[in-house]
């Protein structure tokens, strides 16, 4: 990563990235299942910074022109009286799939490693490649 690109970084050493998400099948109560999908178009991120855009978006690190979308679609689990504490499923960012199990509190959430996705920029400079990802859960209760 470019030295001039560093300094407007304010979380250098943690990366979060938020996204909202609906259901998509509904939870239902007696079979205790329910199923969560969520794409992201890497070409909405935005650090604020235009030449950190263009970096962080070119070839050298998200290269959203071969990956521009990041999903993630999982399973709720562990249902206790009717709401799920967990989604476990798979995320895909950069062209590589891992398992990734979420926690569920106002939103779901967990940490992964960058580099477990090819994307390890900063990595030899001694940048954590911890990242958050949350994702905001709506829940709607059908009569």
């Amino acid at each position: 990563m470019p030295p001039q690109l560093l300094a407007p970084n304010r979380q250098a050493t943690r990366s979060m990235l938020i996204t909202r998400s609906r259901v998509s099948k509904p939870i239902t109560r007696s079979a205790q299942t329910g199923t969560v999908s969520n794409s992201v178009d890497m070409n909405s991120i935005d650090f604020s910074h235009d030449k950190l855009n263009e970096w962080a978006l070119g070839p050298e690190f998200f290269n959203t022109g071969k990956f521009p979308q990041a999903t993630y679609v999982g399973t709720l689990m562990h249902l206790v009286k009717g709401a799920p504490t967990q989604v476990s499923g798979n995320l895909t960012l950069h062209g590589v799939t891992k398992t990734v199990v979420l926690k569920i509190n106002s939103f779901a959430f967990a940490t992964f490693k960058r580099y477990n996705f090819g994307l390890d920029s900063g990595k030899t400079c001694g940048f954590k490649m911890d990242v958050v990802l949350r994702i905001q859960v709506e829940a709607v209760k059908h009569e």
